[in-house]
């Protein structure tokens, strides 16, 4: 079994398994493969760890995407509104475009964050 390499943060962006820090949590590596980008291991190919822990466990990770996206969005209108000066519809809307554009790998981030959150790292693994 590897050692870890990662911190905490690391291993919430690269989608890696919580407890190890090794194994990928999803199937596919690429964030806009749309067919599977949600598609996950059901554990850890390096320490085992169950990453179906619950039924519906993912469902909680709609409450960790939420202040990240109105986090992004906010940041886009503001960046719109006050660095290129364009009217305010026209910069909700186009920050509107990056978001759906960013839904994937924000779904997966989502996800990974709400798991690191909810098991524990263990040097033993």
């Amino acid at each position: 079994m590897e050692k870890p390499k990662l911190t905490f943060l690391q291993s919430v962006v690269q989608c890696k398994c919580p407890k190890c820090r090794v194994g990928n949590l999803f199937l596919s590596k690429r964030h806009y493969d749309l067919k599977s980008f949600t598609d996950m291991n059901k554990c850890c190919p390096n320490c085992g760890q169950d990453f179906q822990i619950e039924p519906g466990f993912y469902l909680g990770a709609m409450w960790v995407s939420y202040p990240i996206v109105i986090f992004i969005e906010i940041i886009l209108i503001l960046i719109g509104l006050f660095l290129f000066r364009i009217e305010l519809m026209f910069s909700i809307l186009l920050s509107g475009i990056v978001i759906l554009i960013l839904t994937p790998p924000l779904i997966r981030l989502s996800r990974s964050l709400f798991i690191h959150l909810n098991v524990s790292f263990s040097y033993k693994a």
